[in-house]
């Protein structure tokens, strides 16, 4: 029987495969072929947009609580020149209540193109 349970314990480690920090992926859209990306310095952000826009999505980022706001603008600027948008808006801090979080900060943020 202590055989069984030790086996059965060393199996419940194994198969577990926890990860530190438990960052999530999510799909990113790509500009469509033929259109020019930005580069991440040309992209700009904006607290507030006072000229008509579009919403494209949304960009998610997952940095350490000691960054500064200024490198989580610019991981976000280098996801947005993906998407071939114009501008970053409205990031805001959107942490879920778990033990990682004390480490680890989640920052999501409107990704738009000037119309």
């Amino acid at each position: 029987m202590k055989k069984f349970n030790l086996i059965l314990l060393m199996l419940l480690f194994t198969l577990s495969g926890c990860t530190f920090y438990g960052v999530d992926a999510q799909e990113i859209v790509m500009a469509p072929l033929g259109q020019n990306k930005p580069a991440a310095s040309e992209i700009q952000y904006l607290e507030t947009v006072t000229v008509p826009y579009e919403v494209i999505g949304h960009v998610t980022v997952n940095t350490e609580r000691r960054n500064s706001m200024e490198e989580v603008i610019e991981k976000m600027k280098r996801q947005v020149s993906v998407l071939g948008a114009d501008a970053i808006t409205n990031i805001v801090q959107t942490d879920k209540p778990s033990s990682i979080t004390r480490i680890r900060t989640v920052y999501t943020g409107t990704v738009i193109v000037f119309k």
